[in-house]
């Protein structure tokens, strides 16, 4: 096997191994809240498969391949920056913010550069000064 081929099924096998370590934490932290999918749990494998393939092929520090401690880490951070961005775009606005855990409500947090109208609603950020 050529060596070129021996490193692209290694960035895919590692990536898969980070991908795998993402599905596990989110499967252990959600799926007690949301229930667990076989399709959900495998998206994070097969997504860092592919940052794996993908970014072991663009990043290579001195033109010599990853370690493979190195290549797990950039297949996870790359894995989970495609993810992120995926769930961004498709939920659009996220409520997760809103609402606090188990459906109680945050209280509202004010912006004090552009929420606040008027002078008096100022609050000092010390003692006398008004």
């Amino acid at each position: 096997m050529d060596k070129h081929y021996y490193l692209i099924a290694r960035n895919a096998t590692i990536g898969f191994i980070a991908g795998g370590f993402v599905a596990l934490g989110g499967a252990y932290k959600d799926s007690p809240y949301e229930g667990f999918y076989l399709d959900t749990f495998l998206r994070s494998p097969i997504m860092g498969m592919i940052a794996g393939v993908v970014l072991g092929e663009i990043i290579r520090p001195c033109n010599k391949p990853m370690t493979p401690l190195l290549m797990f880490f950039v297949a996870l951070a790359g894995e989970r920056f495609i993810m992120e961005f995926y769930k961004h775009f498709r939920q659009q606005k996220s409520a997760k913010f809103e609402m606090g855990e188990y459906g109680v409500e945050l209280p509202k947090m004010r912006d004090r550069r552009l929420g606040l109208q008027t002078p008096d609603q100022y609050v000092p950020v010390r003692e006398g000064w008004q």
